[in-house]
């Protein structure tokens, strides 16, 4: 779910900055010129900007200082021209509402400005981008354009996962787009997600993950249904729950004929060292292991010869010792 959410909110702010891209290709064509435009090159200029980017559903030129009139450009929802039906239709409240949410002060200050998401009155979510448009030493004009982010909810709803819904939503957890499952109303009321990154708790029937855009201020939330979630999981517990009880008994069961074939060998060995240690000397313990088993049992049996051999020196020289004394016993005699 994580990984989801920031692909999401990476792709509404993709969709944003299409729209500030849109306004930098075209804003060196008319430098020096934007002030000298009659109203009907300003609109030509404005329609060029709507038409770069489908998202658009309006473009406005401002005069911050209000001594000008604004001028717009959008599709009106009984427009069907050959081009405008890729545009988002606004009507004339929504226009107006445009042009009250465009960040005049963030353009003016900082040379752009955002807003944050809103929904127009068919319920699209949308968001107003403004940036500085003027040459050194001529009047200042504010360019800002609508981006509607229905292109998202379209991306969102590909994205979710099985039985799984998506919010984009205000700081204060209020949605402005949602996609999929529901959430109980008032699930993200009291939440604050502003700078949240990462998993997000949201009761135990489900499983979250929000991520957070300064830019319009914004977060996504994508969440699943925890039964559905943990399901892959549960599928496979019984499964590997019986190949680990398999393992189990295998290796409990080669543990015990390795043992047996080991210690049969040591027994042998144990019973040989045993008789030598009675006197039977020389013998011999036959292992067919050719492992360290193997070199052992060898190695007990050149020893066992050894003894043998040792002893068999020790009684030849005994008996040799005991035939020169009985000689020199019988000289002894004859000599008296």
């Amino acid at each position: 779910l994580v990984s989801l959410t920031r692909e999401a909110s990476g792709f509404l702010q993709h969709e944003i900055d299409r729209s500030t891209q849109s306004i930098a290709s075209v804003l060196d064509v008319p430098r020096g010129g934007i002030a000298r435009f009659t109203p009907e090159q300003r609109e030509a200029f404005l329609s060029v900007v709507y038409h770069l980017f489908e998202g658009h559903a309006a473009v406005a030129l401002i005069d911050p200082t209000g001594a000008e009139p604004a001028q717009q450009v959008y599709r009106r929802p009984e427009d069907r021209a050959r081009g405008l039906e890729r545009h988002p239709a606004s009507t004339a409240e929504d226009a107006a509402a445009f042009l009250a949410r465009i960040p005049l002060d963030a353009a003016l200050a900082d040379g752009r400005g955002l807003s944050s998401i809103y929904l127009a009155g068919d319920g699209d979510p949308r968001v107003a981008v403004a940036v500085v448009a003027h040459s050194p030493g001529e009047k200042k004009y504010v360019l800002g354009t609508e981006v509607s982010l229905r292109g998202v909810r379209e991306h969102l709803a590909r994205l979710l996962p099985r039985e799984g819904g998506a919010v984009v939503a205000s700081a204060d957890g209020t949605p402005r787009l949602a996609v999929g499952a529901a959430l109980p109303r008032g699930a993200l009321g009291g939440t604050d997600l502003a700078g949240m990154a990462g998993p997000l708790e949201l009761g135990g029937e489900r499983l979250g993950a929000t991520d957070w855009l300064p830019g319009p201020r914004a977060a996504v939330v994508v969440f699943q249904s925890a039964a559905v979630a943990f399901e892959p999981s549960e599928r496979i517990f019984w499964p590997a729950l019986g190949w680990l009880a398999a393992s189990l008994i295998v290796a409990l069961v080669v543990g015990f004929v390795l043992s047996r074939s080991l210690a049969a060998p040591v027994r042998t060995m144990v019973k040989a060292a045993r008789r030598i240690g009675a006197g039977e000397l020389g013998e011999q313990v036959a292992v067919a292991d050719r492992g360290e088993l193997g070199v052992l049992a060898d190695a007990f049996n050149e020893m066992s010869a050894d003894l043998r051999r040792k002893q068999q020196e020790i009684e030849a020289w005994n008996l040799e010792l005991q035939a020169r004394v009985d000689h020199k016993t019988q000289e002894i005699r004859q000599l008296q």
